[in-house]
């Protein structure tokens, strides 16, 4: 048990996966170096990746770029690799007390946790060193680091200037083995910038199959992925753990005339469909090393597929402006956290870049339901927290508090005609959907012309529902101020929180394809909520 005071230095910072959590803790840092939290104290960063060399390397690169201009704040890596000179507590007890290097990086892992255990308990109980420092600990992936939780909780308790950050944004294990735990709140958790999995192109397959058989299925069907291997592509097809399984996609994917990408434990390996081979260093950021090779090997003439599991997984970014992925495929959910991970591959902030397009994502029922839960908690924990502070409470949340959130979403993915409402904004200001007598007619006209670009299988469904079951076509314009906060303002929140959206047509039509277009006109956008029986539209 910890007591009041303990609890205030345990905290958990939760957001959606590439959202920015390593953004919220690099804030904190800055904030701590340019407004100390006690005067003569410095305060040193334990920053644990998760064990794995790339995110590793990401994390130098982000910490580097963003406290290396104030007040020449720099960083040291604790590793064994050959470019650090920081192997052993030793060398990195010198590097804080002498160099005055305020912020470690370190993999994970159990070596490295009890070397950073040793070296605050050498600098605190120092007779030059004791009282001179305040040490937070940032641990990655925390929810997979159970036991290191432990170990270190136990040296918050010794010592009252250690702090604990543990990082998830699929925190399930942390509530249920700590039973409550104090977090961090935020008020907004995502940008408007931020592509959440709703945002994503989901072609929702219902197959009772294993991973392999349904990426055939998908790879070999017209009707969904056969016709979109082309030259130029970019597919994100992620094995199971273990590394057999990133060999037999490898093989599936080659067959097919793509090129393959394998990253994993065993390094980076370029598979052509001619059985060529190239091999590569984890030298790099994985999006840098990514862009390097697509460019030296001319990768726009095939069709490539990325495939691994922990080296794509947990925190890694492969996106970047000019490195999209078009396609995913993804139906591995055994372990609802790793599927929630997975998941986030195509995710982020990047619906400013110029050449943004949502990915589609050919996935199953199950692993969409998964994403879709998941991402609904890690929006709304840190919001939960936030309302709390704002009214003067604890930020402390429980379990019992951390399992509710979501409950509503689950209750109504049991009936999974349900959908997020979709959104469209910057139409023309002149589009006579947004007049106010423009007949019903003219209303779904302009609506497809709307959508017609950018969701085809959206497009069909409208069409359908005006055509088969036109009383379930419905268009609203609403007007005064209530009616607007209760259809704009609820929708856009719905939109926003990935929430699904009851369509209420009444018991007669309750069980019929049919849509609600909310008309803004205020703002020039148009929200469309759907109400999908006919599961042959992949919506």
């Amino acid at each position: 048990m910890l007591t009041e005071e303990q609890e205030k230095r345990f905290i958990l910072i939760c957001k959606p996966e590439q959202s920015g959590k390593t953004f919220v803790m690099i804030q904190v840092i800055i904030k701590d170096i340019q407004y100390p939290p006690e005067s003569n104290v410095d305060v040193i960063n334990i920053i644990f990746c998760d064990n794995n060399l790339l995110l590793t390397k990401q994390t130098s690169n982000r910490i580097n770029k963003e406290i290396s201009s104030i007040n020449n704040e720099s960083y040291l890596e604790f590793s064994s690799h050959s470019r650090t000179d920081y192997k052993c507590v030793d060398n990195v007890c010198n590097g804080i007390i002498f160099k005055e290097i305020h912020n470690v990086i370190c993999c994970t892992n159990g070596s490295r946790i009890s070397d950073i255990h040793q070296l605050i308990t050498t600098i605190n109980n120092g007779k030059l060193t004791k009282g001179k420092y305040i040490f937070k600990i940032w641990l990655d992936e925390a929810d997979k680091y159970i036991k290191f939780i432990l170990d270190y909780i136990d040296l918050l308790k010794e010592f009252e200037n250690v702090y604990l950050y543990c990082i998830s944004a699929t925190p399930k294990n942390i509530f249920y083995r700590f039973n409550s735990i104090n977090v961090f709140p935020i008020e907004n958790t995502t940008s408007e910038n931020y592509h959440g999995w709703c945002d994503n192109q989901l072609k929702i397959i219902d197959l009772n199959t294993n991973s392999s058989d349904f990426i055939i299925h998908v790879l070999d069907s017209f009707t969904l992925g056969a016709d979109k291997i082309i030259p130029g592509t970019i597919w994100f097809i992620p094995g199971e753990f273990k590394k057999v399984s990133h060999y037999e996609i490898s093989n599936i994917c080659n067959e097919r005339n793509f090129a393959v990408l394998i990253i994993n434990g065993d390094g980076i390996t370029l598979k052509f469909p001619d059985k060529r081979i190239e091999t590569y260093f984890k030298d790099d950021e994985l999006n840098t090393i990514l862009k390097k090779i697509y460019k030296e090997q001319s990768l726009e003439k095939f069709p490539l597929a990325i495939t691994g599991n922990v080296c794509i997984g947990r925190g890694t970014s492969m996106m970047s402006e000019d490195f999209i992925i078009d396609y995913a495929i993804l139906s591995i959910c055994d372990n609802k956290q790793e599927a929630s991970q997975n998941a986030g591959r195509v995710k982020g902030n990047i619906k400013h870049w110029s050449n943004y397009k949502p990915p589609i994502v050919f996935t199953s029922p199950k692993f969409d339901a998964i994403a879709r839960e998941w991402e609904i908690k890690s929006r709304n924990i840190a919001k939960i927290a936030f309302d709390k502070q704002e009214e003067g409470k604890s930020t402390l949340i429980t379990k019992e508090e951390f399992k509710n959130i979501g409950n509503e979403f689950q209750n109504k993915e049991t009936n999974l005609n349900l959908r997020v409402p979709y959104y469209f904004n910057n139409i023309d200001k002149k589009n006579i959907i947004f007049k106010n007598k423009t007949r019903k007619i003219n209303k779904y006209k302009e609506l497809i012309k709307i959508i017609s670009c950018k969701d085809l299988d959206l497009n069909k469904f409208i069409k359908y529902v005006y055509e088969n079951n036109p009383n379930c076509a419905k268009f609203t314009r609403p007007e005064d101020i209530s009616t607007r906060k209760t259809c704009i303002d609820s929708t856009l929140n719905k939109y926003n929180n990935n929430t699904p959206f009851i369509v209420a047509y009444g018991d007669k039509d309750k069980n019929k394809d049919g849509f609600v277009c909310i008309i803004d006109y205020i703002n020039y956008s148009v929200f469309i909520c759907v109400n999908v029986i006919n599961k042959e539209f992949n919506l």
